[in-house]
């Protein structure tokens, strides 16, 4: 069981917006919800959104004791079976993106380092390694982090286990940093950002992937809620285990 502690949050963590003003979207409850909601039992938080940048977040925000205690599962149960299977087509796109971006920063581009947060169980760690990068990565979940030196050979000096606050690591030294479905699940994600920023070089990228609030699934699920006269909502889930 993950132990908590509730943070009130005042103003949006990514602009500073007053948080009084801020759009309610609904409630997020510690488990699954499904469609029949009517006998759900648990435990609830507010779900709002920036009226000025549009940012997602809970209020009180539910922080773990410890990070590692919300992705203390293995990897089998936290994805499918397909999953394990890396290929070089695997994060091929940004690799390309990361590629050209940087062609104007260094000559070649196995010069250039990379710094996956969040790295799971290394597979894009893989396709930069393919690539002729020298990456780095962070893992806060131990079970992943062993698979990732399992899959990716690299050592847990290049592959870390450790959560984005507790990693010391040099500042200006990465040319690349990404956050690949990661940042949605980050409780502080300006702070993150800003350290992502101190380790990144000056002129360097940092890119994020995180899932759509627009996504039509998603979307169509938020309008039957509303429909059965549902005060839940479907965006994020703090206190539901990955």
């Amino acid at each position: 069981m993950v132990n908590y502690s509730f943070e009130v949050v005042t103003h949006c963590e990514m602009c500073g917006f007053p948080g009084g003003s801020n759009a309610v979207l609904g409630q997020r409850m510690n488990c699954r919800q499904g469609l029949v909601t009517k006998n759900l039992q648990g435990v609830s938080v507010t779900i709002k959104q920036c009226k000025n940048c549009k940012f997602i977040y809970s209020n009180p925000l539910p922080v773990p004791r410890s990070i590692s205690d919300h992705y203390r599962i293995q990897p089998e149960d936290y994805w499918s079976k397909s999953y394990f299977d890396w290929t070089p087509e695997y994060f091929a796109r940004q690799v390309s993106d990361i590629l050209r971006f940087l062609d104007a920063r260094v000559n070649t581009h196995d010069q250039a380092r990379p710094l996956d947060i969040g790295c799971g169980i290394g597979k894009a760690i893989m396709s930069l390694c393919q690539a002729g990068f020298d990456v780095w990565g962070i893992e806060p979940s131990s079970s992943f982090h062993a698979r990732a030196l399992e899959l990716t050979g690299l050592n847990d000096a290049k592959v870390i286990n450790s959560s984005i606050d507790d990693a010391d690591l040099p500042g200006s030294y990465f040319d690349f940093v990404t956050f690949g479905a990661v940042f949605e699940h980050l409780y502080h994600p300006r702070e993150c950002l800003e350290m992502a920023l101190h380790w990144c070089k000056p002129g360097g990228i940092v890119h994020i992937e995180v899932p759509s609030s627009q996504w039509l699934i998603e979307s169509i699920y938020q309008a039957l809620l509303k429909l059965r006269g549902s005060e839940l909502s479907t965006y994020l889930s703090p206190m539901h285990a990955p």
